[in-house]
């Protein structure tokens, strides 16, 4: 069963406002894919990537904290040994 005929069902009672909730809550990824289906094409890697807002956010954070690690360990070796 698709989400807008949930919505329809019982939370919300209008099928526009319904569709218009399963575009904010499925998003724009789910329309690629949709059309990728149509298509008969697989989505590419990058998109799937790209369109994942989980996986950014994971990046995102895991890339500058190993950058600055890395770069706070190549400092620290760097630092002359007292005499």
């Amino acid at each position: 069963m698709r989400l807008s005929a949930r919505f329809a069902k019982g939370f919300v009672r209008d099928p526009w406002r319904a569709s218009f909730l399963e575009y904010l809550i499925l998003g724009a990824m789910r329309m690629s894919e949709q059309e990728a289906q149509h298509d008969g094409e697989s989505i590419p890697l990058m998109q799937q990537l790209l369109d994942s807002p989980f996986i950014l956010l994971f990046l995102g954070v895991t890339i500058p904290t190993v950058v600055y690690i890395i770069w706070g360990i190549m400092e620290i070796i760097a630092i002359p040994v007292a005499p």
